[in-house]
């Protein structure tokens, strides 16, 4: 019972670092998308 628990914490903490990465990732494409479409503008 008590390892099941454990893992279900493990999974949900992998999950959380995969989303929070995930995340940081599609900022990043979208700053250098925002950047290029700006630079073409000006």
């Amino acid at each position: 019972m008590f390892n099941r628990e454990l893992m279900k914490m493990n999974n949900w903490k992998i999950g959380k670092r995969l989303v929070h990465k995930a995340i940081h990732h599609f900022i990043g494409l979208l700053l250098v998308y925002t950047l290029k479409e700006w630079l073409n503008c000006v």
